[in-house]
């Protein structure tokens, strides 16, 4: 499922799963199917990019995406022209490119995208210009605003829950230490005699704080090591 939300495509999901595309491509619709407030919240996430070049998360922070701005295609002139003025320091003028040339190529590039190459030689050529193509950074900041706003909101939670685990008196009295967050994590130590009772009130901690800001049920799982990414033990 986050695969699909992150923009992953139906071949690179089959190939993940081990089944057939026409499997994935069903997986995909059905997600939608089932979840069509997904299609809503990718919607609102591009369109809030697009407007303000940024897109923010469940507390408000804003995760800048510039790219999402850019237009799809800019012009500039191959030789610019040099000004003549000996005061003019900079030794610059007015480089824009037309607005009738400008939107000349814009509409053979939009009726013959497959023959962009093509249409940037020529307006080279013929016309002494430049056109960068800013299709692809546009393709790829589309694919981060999702991406963003859940990994940036869950930054959120794991912040909130940081803190509310350092408030927490009956962790302190557990002798528990918060050691490093690690993405969504956050890993600790305690007294051996005192890890049950930690695990389990840790995972409350951080499952209340999450419940707070999402207004909803939220679990947590707790994993007891001896040491990290160690074999896990039974208590």
């Amino acid at each position: 499922m986050l695969g699909i939300l992150y923009d992953r495509g139906d071949d690179s999901v089959a190939e993940d799963l081990k089944i057939s595309l026409e499997r994935a491509k069903q997986l995909h619709q059905n997600l939608y199917k089932r979840f069509p407030e997904i299609l809503v919240f990718e919607k609102e996430s591009v369109e809030m990019a697009r407007e303000y070049g940024y897109v923010d998360t469940i507390c408000g922070r804003k995760c800048r995406i510039p790219d999402m701005l850019l237009d799809d295609y800019d012009f500039e002139w191959i030789d610019a022209p040099k000004s003549d003025d000996v005061l003019d320091f900079e030794g610059e003028v007015n480089n824009e490119v037309p607005d009738e040339i400008c939107d000349k190529y814009w509409n053979k590039l939009h009726k013959k995208y497959a023959k962009k190459r093509e249409i940037f030689e020529e307006a080279n050529k013929k016309d002494g210009i430049w056109i960068i193509d800013n299709t692809f950074k546009i393709s790829e900041a589309t694919r981060k605003c999702v991406n963003s706003r859940i990994q940036g909101s869950a930054a959120d939670l794991t912040k909130r829950a940081m803190a509310e685990v350092l408030k927490s008196s009956r962790l302190t009295e557990l002798g528990f230490m918060l050691l490093i967050q690690v993405h969504d994590e956050l890993i600790g130590e305690c007294p051996e005699e005192n890890v049950k009772e930690c695990s389990k009130v840790l995972a409350e901690v951080m499952s209340k704080a999450a419940e707070d800001l999402l207004g909803m049920p939220f679990s947590c799982d707790a994993e007891i090591t001896r040491e990290w990414y160690g074999e896990s033990i039974e208590i």
